[in-house]
């Protein structure tokens, strides 16, 4: 599952006064668009926001020069009626009686004058001016709008409130060196995913927006496609909102004050509602894109002509070197020395022993390996690897050079990585070059006999159980075959019926729908693997396969190179990246009124009540 769609980062139901070890990292940092509007600029100025901020058009009404004759033509007023008199045709001009085009815009703009002085007549301008906790989206309510979906405060509060409860957690058990909770969080400083110092306060509120944005953007996505709540889904909900109202009765507070005092002010029952409908609807919404994004021969082939380059692999050989801030010197020096005597990965292997040694002895105590010989000759074989040209793990000078024309193979050299504190050893192997290896990708819905544990195989399955299986399987695949037959379809079934959790969303894989994606020969039992890459084989076809561990219902994608695949999954992200990347926020007047973090402190003294607070 995609991190923005994890549980554990929007946590639900907290204990008001907690304070739980964290399991997880915020990480998600995406550049976001901004449109401005109410008149209202974001206070507190951070390159992020304000160098992609948009000003909107705004309706100018053009008061009309007052001529006798434009004066004699004018409509006149009706008694005890306020409907206003209609507009002239376009086709009469000033001189044959008919009003200016300015003065057509004078007429509007006074109707809706007297629209707005009645809608406020009748609804008050309570209506209009506060927010709530009830999620009624009135223009006081409105913290912000993703493309046409509004946000309030409240749904804002929540978001910022899970996000920066992720960072300060994070914090107090060390993880961020450079933020204190105690202190002014628009005062301490870190840098953003593009290196710009930034104040961790602002680093909170765009991650709030992107992460906003990233909901909405697929919650819109869905609704407009006609997607509507499961009844598993509508469980869920329910479910989560008794938990809340359980919690809240057993710390004697109304669910709403409960609410807010674990989330901010204007957040309620309803937020939180809405909160979960939208992430569900937008989670079934993004893996329905998965599916649906599938790339064409011709985007594959358009892509490719375009990165080739880029999707080249080199391999190299290479060593690694711990050191400190005391030792950096002696331990570049040992390593320049060992570059010299390297000419070959079997001359890297001879070194593993005396440069692994501690890591050696470590593996030996935690009962690893049972010797010092066998443990470096596992590590020897692990010395040369292969990486594509967008490897973000390597640092850029060693990548630079590995991928440089004048650098032959078997040239060696070392390169330092301040950041992680690293000296490496590497020797380039062989020259830049595309994986033209094949990859196989295919869904399957897996139907496992009785309940045993398949992994275990320690007991063997009956005739009995193996033919209730088997019947099982041949009734999902008609029930398949009975509708439209898209590979959605199938996923949707394999998100039901399989056992293979891990290429389900119910697993930690990421995967949906029963995907087996980019898979290498000999990775998969025979059975699976010889119908996978049949060479008969065309998207949409499928079967029933039968391996030790059950009935497999197969739905085949591809079988192609590994960089037509590479290909292929970018142009399936650049289409899936497309919504998020394309909505637009635009802040609203409640902006003023959203949450701003704390120092715990602060927080400690007044934890029992939070007020409004207005970013500076």
């Amino acid at each position: 599952m995609d991190d923005k769609f994890n549980e554990n980062e929007l946590e639900l139901n907290p204990s008001v006064d907690s304070a739980d070890e964290p399991t997880t990292a915020e990480e998600a940092k995406t550049e976001t668009g901004y449109e401005q509007n109410d008149n209202w600029e974001f206070e507190a100025k951070a390159s992020t926001l304000d160098e992609t901020l948009v000003e909107s058009d705004e309706y100018e009404i053009q008061i009309p020069q007052h001529t006798a004759e434009v004066q004699a033509s004018a409509p006149r007023p009706v008694e005890k009626k306020n409907t206003a008199a209609p507009a002239p045709s376009a086709s009469k001009s000033q001189s044959s009686g008919g009003l200016s085009s300015n003065a057509v815009k004078f007429v509007i703009a006074g109707v809706m004058t007297v629209i707005i002085i009645g809608v406020l007549g009748i609804l008050g301008w309570r209506y209009y001016a506060l927010p709530n906790t009830n999620e009624q989206m009135n223009p006081g309510n409105v913290a912000l709008t993703v493309n046409d979906t509004d946000v309030s405060i409240g749904m804002y509060n929540y978001y910022y409130s899970c996000i920066t409860n992720n960072y300060i957690n994070y914090a107090e058990y060390g993880y961020y060196e450079d933020l204190d909770v105690s202190k002014d969080f628009s005062n301490q400083y870190t840098t953003d995913e593009n290196g710009k110092k930034i104040s961790w306060e602002k680093l909170f509120q765009n991650e709030t927006l992107n992460q906003i944005k990233y909901i909405t953007s697929y919650y819109e996505a869905a609704v407009n496609d006609g997607l509507t709540l499961t009844k598993e889904q509508q469980k869920q909900v329910n479910e989560n909102l008794t938990s809340i109202k359980e919690s809240a009765a057993e710390v004697d507070m109304s669910v709403d004050q409960y609410i807010t005092t674990n989330y901010g002010d204007y957040c309620g029952l309803a937020t939180l509602k809405k909160m979960l409908e939208q992430c569900y609807l937008a989670e079934t919404y993004y893996y329905k894109a998965m599916v649906d994004s599938k790339a064409t021969d011709k985007e594959i082939d358009a892509y490719f002509a375009k990165h080739e380059d880029d999707l080249k692999n080199v391999s190299f050989g290479y060593l690694q070197f711990q050191y400190d801030d005391d030792n950096k010197d002696s331990v570049l020096k040992k390593a320049q020395a060992c570059a010299k005597q390297i000419k070959s990965v079997k001359d890297i292997k001879k070194f593993v022993p005396n440069v692994y040694e501690d890591l050696i002895k470590s593996y030996i105590e935690s009962g690893y390996y049972e010797d010092e010989e066998t443990c470096a000759k596992a590590l020897a074989e692990q010395v040369e690897v292969t990486i594509p040209k967008s490897e973000t793990g390597l640092v850029k000078e060693a990548m630079d050079w590995l991928f440089n024309k004048d650098t032959k193979v078997n040239d060696c050299n070392t390169f330092v990585d301040d950041e992680n504190k690293m000296v490496y050893v590497i020797l380039k192997t062989k020259e830049p070059s595309l994986d033209e290896q094949k990859v196989y990708s295919v869904r399957h819905i897996l139907i496992m006999p009785g309940e045993k544990d398949a992994e275990e195989q320690k007991e063997k399955y009956t005739d009995a159980e193996w033919q209730e299986a088997k019947e099982k399987a041949e009734k999902i695949l008609k029930q398949f075959n009975s509708g439209d037959k898209s590979e959605y379809t199938f996923a949707k079934l394999a998100e039901k019926y399989s056992y293979d959790t891990e290429s389900t969303s119910n697993g930690q894989s990421g995967k949906y729908g029963g995907l087996c994606s980019g898979v290498t020969l000999g990775t998969m039992v025979k059975s699976f693997e010889d119908w996978s890459t049949d060479s008969s084989r065309k998207y949409g076809d499928t079967d029933i396969v039968k391996s030790q561990f059950g009935y497999h219902i197969m739905f085949f994608i591809s079988n192609e190179e590994k960089y037509r695949y590479d290909c292929a999954s970018a142009v399936s992200k650049e289409k899936q990246d497309k919504i998020n990347d394309d909505a637009k926020i635009t802040k609203r007047s409640g902006m003023k009124k959203v949450k701003v973090a704390q120092p715990k402190a602060a927080e400690d003294t007044d934890a029992e009540t939070q007020q409004d607070t207005t970013q500076a």
